[in-house]
């Protein structure tokens, strides 16, 4: 699981990725990350963002996480963009298999803003934002 950075990096939005189908299956521990201007809380709220990751290539998340399951990831990533970002939008992309992150999704505020297909596999895609 990731945290991207959407669009042109511009936007300020911040897109978590890579969740299992499963929320309560396990992942992998993490180490801690160099932080780089990305992952640096703004005195300002500026988007400084923009500055040292080009395209998404490095991930947002740069803090130390344990063996846990997807859904205390999930926790742990919505608490840091939160805490290094004090204002933004948060984005989930669900295909129909990932049906079981819905309610969880629901009880942290986030609303389904979009649905289509998948230009890739032709599936459905639902895209969840939470503002804040």
């Amino acid at each position: 699981m990731r945290i991207g950075l959407h669009g042109g990096n511009s936007c300020g939005i911040k897109h978590i990725y890579g969740l299992s189908y499963y929320p309560d299956m396990t992942i992998a521990a993490r180490k801690p990350r160099k932080r780089t201007s990305f992952g640096q809380k703004p005195s300002n709220g500026s988007n400084d963002m923009m500055q040292g990751n080009p395209y998404g290539k490095e991930d947002f998340f740069c803090d130390k996480a344990p063996r846990e399951t997807y859904r205390k990831r999930f926790d742990r990533f919505v608490k840091f963009i939160k805490n290094h970002r004090s204002h933004g939008i948060i984005e989930v992309t669900l295909n129909s298999i990932g049906k079981a992150w819905v309610p969880i999704l629901a009880e942290y505020g986030f609303k389904a803003v979009s649905s289509g297909k998948n230009s890739n596999t032709g599936s459905t895609i639902t895209i969840y934002h939470l503002v804040y």
